[in-house]
């Protein structure tokens, strides 16, 4: 006995069946998978030209320091940065902030230099 496969993809279209009401189907599939998608996806900030990133070699897996050159207007996430061995593009997936260390302040924090003393 043979089972029949059961997945989202359109098998077979029957003749009484019109190619809006097909349209219509898929539009509604995609639009539902959509919604399961960006459940768990958060948008990544933006970055600016100049700033400290990594970048991730796709083929090796390795992230090796670059800096950002610009973002590149006509795609929404692709970024030209520049590298030690010359510039790329990647996407965003690709790029990671590197966090800027803070800077260290002249004065300690010490409590007892904190209090007021009235002499």
């Amino acid at each position: 006995m043979k089972s029949k496969l059961q997945d989202n993809l359109p098998r077979k279209i029957t003749r009484n069946h019109n190619s809006d009401d097909i349209i219509t189907r898929l539009e509604q599939r995609q639009e539902k998978q959509k919604q399961y998608h960006d459940q768990h996806v958060k948008p990544l900030p933006a970055l600016q030209s100049g700033q400290s990133v990594s970048v991730q070699n796709p083929s090796t897996g390795k992230w090796s320091l670059a800096t950002i050159k610009e973002k590149i207007f006509n795609t929404p996430r692709s970024y030209q940065v520049d590298t030690p061995t010359g510039e790329l593009r990647r996407s965003r997936i690709h790029l990671r902030e590197i966090p800027s260390m803070p800077q260290s302040s002249t004065t300690t924090n010490n409590p007892d230099n904190s209090r007021c003393s009235d002499i």
